[in-house]
Order: C-alpha cells, then structure tokens, then sequence
C-alpha cells in the first residue's frame, strides 16, 4: 500500500485506439516500458484496425471530469500527458480538472489519423488552448499540425515556407505561454527525420534519425509519450527530450511495433 502512495505516474488523457498502435493503449504501454506506471482515461473511442481509422465517439466531459478528480484523489500524478481533445468542450475540461495540478504537461496536439481522418476542430481547440497555455510545459505537434496553427493564426501556410511558419507558429504558441514546442519532422521528405525542441528562452536542439522504409503508425503518441515519462522521472525537458528520442531509436527497431 505504501508504494502506491509513494508510487511517480503519468496520467495519459487522450482518445482510445483499440489497436494499440496509437492513443491511450500506446500511450500508457510506452511511459511503463521506460519503468514509470501510467494511468489513462479516454476523451473518446475511435472506431479503427490496424490499418484505417473509420469514425470516432466523444466521451462526456461529466465522465471524463470525474474520472480525473477521483483518480488523484488517491495519488497525485508526477505529469500528465494529453493527447486527442475531440472537442472544445472537451477539452476545457481536461485543462480546468488539471490547472490546479502545479506538474509537468506534456500536449500532443492529434489533429488527424494518420490516414486523413480529421479528429477535432483546430479552430474550436486554439481558444482554449491560448487560455491554458501557461499550463503547458511542452506541446508536440508535426510539421502537418505546425501549418494547421499557423492557418488559425491567419498565416497562408501553404503559400509560405516551412522555415517561416515553424518561426510564426512556434512565437505564437509561445505568446500563449507554451513553454516549449517539439516540432516533430516525419512529415518532412527526405532520408532523415528531424525532431527540433524550441524552448521559450531561446534554446535550441534538435534530433536526428533515418527514415524507416516503411511507415509506422503512432511514432509520434509514442515519442511524446516517452518525454513525459522521463519528465515524471525528474529529468529536465533538455533531457527528458533527448532520453526520449534514444528510447525511440530502441523503440523503432522493434519489429513488434512497425506496423505499415
């Protein structure tokens, strides 16, 4: 009993792929591989196999509220990690249920699955996220989600270069009080990935790694995932980052998880 009083965890609030190859089931399996337990709670159920998603349900913000509250209620969580928010009712939930939990946040903006399926409205999100951005202690999003922020913030992303809307969205996720942005480089062409981490005092570091030939789904829930693991272990983001993207280099060459 007393170890799990004392016990670090991450609370993983995110949507549920009944897969496991992405969302929630991933999510808690990848923190408790680094050796830190996870608790989840789903803010929806998507309807998917192992290749395609097809439609997903909300889960009432009075279920997902009281799962929250009384979770920590018992044991308080060492971070949090927040994935799908299908909604902005949903989402001002999650945010308000953990605003007076002074921990490390770690936010996945998923916009869409990997095949298209648009999984909330960015436009409903940004209000509610430049509200509760102070909570933020890093979000995570593509270079595909990098764009969709900088349309809502009125910059014609298409029309521009990559180099300038990363500049303009990741200063304008900082505006809100975001304290750090991964911009996470999959979506890029080309035979390496670059991961870079942005920090709101001006430190820099990137990652890099080659590309697979194939195209694993859930890399992206997985690297987030490991980040807030290693921040509920104590690890400054600096670090927790680059831990996290060794564990994602071990990770990879798992065939167990590459699934095209």
């Amino acid at each position: 009993m007393k170890y799990f009083e004392n016990m670090k965890y991450v609370l993983v609030i995110s949507g549920l792929d009944p897969s496991g190859k992405a969302g929630l089931i991933l999510d808690v399996n990848i923190i408790q591989s680094i050796g830190v337990w996870a608790a989840g709670i789903p803010t929806a159920l998507t309807v998917q196999n192992f290749k395609t998603a097809s439609i997903y349900f909300c889960i009432e913000p009075i279920i997902i509220s009281s799962q929250i509250k009384y979770l920590i209620t018992s044991q308080s969580p060492s971070a949090f990690k927040i994935g799908m928010l299908p909604n902005a009712t949903v989402a001002k939930t999650v945010f308000e249920c953990i605003s007076k939990h002074k921990l490390n946040v770690v936010y996945d903006p998923v916009l869409e699955t990997s095949d298209g399926i648009p999984l909330t409205k960015v436009e409903e999100l940004l209000p509610v996220i430049s509200k509760f951005g102070s909570l933020i202690e890093i979000i995570t999003p593509n270079l595909d989600e990098m764009r969709f922020f900088a349309d809502m913030l009125d910059l014609q992303s298409k029309k521009t270069d990559i180099g300038t809307v990363i500049k303009y969205a990741t200063q304008r996720l900082f505006d809100m009080g975001i304290k750090n942005v991964l911009i996470k480089g999959g979506h890029l062409k080309g035979d390496n990935i670059l991961d870079r981490l942005l920090t709101s005092d001006g430190y820099r570091t990137e990652y890099s790694r080659q590309r697979l030939k194939n195209k694993p789904r859930g890399t992206g829930c997985a690297l987030s995932s490991a980040i807030a693991g290693f921040l509920a272990n104590g690890e400054p983001i600096e670090k927790a980052f680059h831990s996290a993207e060794n564990f994602m280099d071990k990770y990879l060459k798992d065939s167990r998880y590459i699934i095209e």
